[in-house]
């Protein structure tokens, strides 16, 4: 283990646990992107197409480096603590709440109520 991250039982937790936390925020805002690039890639009938437009797109490539982080920031807090402190920090969807907002998919549509 890195010496940085050793110490008293406290300290490393708390390393681990803000390890956890940019996990997934991590993995948030790079699965947002992700499903924006494929929002806004043009409709293609070529069997590949959509794959060819994600490719050109920065946007995707930036949800693929969030991503990527995501399992950087995962094996450091799984380095600095226990599995049981860390899963369930990494896995919260708070931090998707507020990068998910305005991302809504289009089908399947709502349901909309019988009062109106």
């Amino acid at each position: 283990m890195d010496s940085a991250l050793r110490g008293s039982g406290t300290n490393q937790m708390i390393v681990a646990v803000v390890f956890a936390v940019l996990a997934a925020c991590s993995n948030a805002v790079g699965t947002v992107l992700q499903r924006r690039a494929a929002v806004a890639a043009p409709d293609s009938t070529a069997r590949f197409g959509l794959v060819r437009q994600l490719l050109r797109s920065p946007l995707w490539f930036g949800g693929i480096l969030g991503v990527v982080f995501a399992a950087l920031f995962q094996a450091l807090a799984l380095n600095a603590g226990s599995l049981a402190a860390v899963q369930p920090r990494s896995s919260r969807p708070g931090c998707a709440a507020p990068a998910d907002w305005r991302v809504r998919p289009a089908w399947p549509p709502r349901p909309r109520s019988a009062t109106r």
